[in-house]
């Protein structure tokens, strides 16, 4: 199948309809109620990043720290919760 937007091919696999590869920020809601399984037990990772850049002849707003905190928090949440859901993913290292 050829899809011509992301969301598309998320519905789909929510529908049953398939197997869709997805970034953990877009999987994980899906995830944690269960809507969608990881398929395999083996993780697919990107080199791809979210970067929050700024000026470098100004220091970083508050509001702009205050949303990268945020961020992150939800992704180590996230993350947290779908290791202990799937385990065998090891998506979280051992020492975190």
């Amino acid at each position: 199948m050829s899809f011509s937007d992301y969301a598309v091919v998320v519905q789909a696999a929510l529908l049953g309809q398939g197997i869709a590869l997805g970034w953990l920020t877009v999987a994980a809601h899906w995830l944690l109620t269960g809507a969608l399984v990881p398929a395999s037990e083996t993780l697919s990772t990107t080199r791809r990043l979210c970067e929050l850049v700024h000026p470098h002849d100004r220091s970083i707003r508050p509001v702009v720290s205050e949303i990268r905190d945020w961020i992150i928090e939800q992704m180590r949440s996230d993350m947290a919760a779908i290791d202990r859901l799937y385990p065998r993913l090891r998506l979280m290292p051992a020492s975190y």
